[in-house]
């Protein structure tokens, strides 16, 4: 092979390499674009199935609620509460208590749920807003005879599993996660909401 014909194959290779990396980078801009625009179209209905989850959640785990327009996002308390406990989400207060939206760490991801607790500091109900727990298993702290023994807990009771709580069967970690953030929702009831009556 002479140094001419190298001299070309090189060239040629590096035309190819030119070419390819043109077109990777028109295919990454495209889909990067594709991607943005859908973000656009789709972020106000999500925003929106997000808010109507997060009402539902509330109105079962205060069920004494009439309806979800009694409910009051308290930005202030968010706040504080925030500062207390990093994973609480949102505070609303209402004339017959307080729901506080919260995560905890599952087994297999981040448990979202809300915890309603009365003006007396007495747990009304807690429901799942979203989880990614092992179907069968750990998806099972959705049911209502699990989320039903953290009722009428009040500050003094202990909300530990095998003590006042029994764990989902085969989902310990699952029901130590919401064990956990109930817990957590308890202790900013007591430390930052307590004493305040609700607007």
């Amino acid at each position: 092979m002479t140094a001419r014909e190298n001299g070309e194959n090189e060239k040629s290779l590096l035309s190819m390499a030119a070419n390819l990396a043109f077109r990777l980078m028109v295919v990454g801009l495209a889909a990067a674009i594709c991607l943005g625009l859908t973000y656009v179209a789709t972020k106000d209905r999500i925003a929106t199935q997000k808010e109507a989850e997060e009402k539902q959640a509330s109105m079962d785990s205060l069920p004494a609620l009439k309806s979800a327009a009694d409910l009051k996002e308290e930005r202030e308390l968010e706040k504080k509460a925030a500062k207390l406990e990093p994973s609480v989400e949102k505070v609303f207060s209402s004339p017959v208590g307080y729901v506080i939206l919260l995560a905890s760490k599952g087994y297999g991801g981040q448990i979202r749920m809300g915890v309603g607790i009365d003006n007396a500091g007495v747990i009304q109900g807690v429901s799942i807003i979203s989880q990614s727990e092992t179907p069968g298993l750990g998806s099972n702290i959705q049911n209502e005879e699990f989320l039903r023994q953290f009722v009428g807990k009040g500050e003094t009771s202990e909300i530990k599993l095998d003590g006042e709580i029994k764990a989902v069967t085969g989902a310990t970690i699952s029901s130590t996660g919401v064990a956990e953030g109930v817990r957590k929702a308890m202790k900013v009831f007591d430390k930052v909401i307590s004493g305040r009556s609700p607007s």
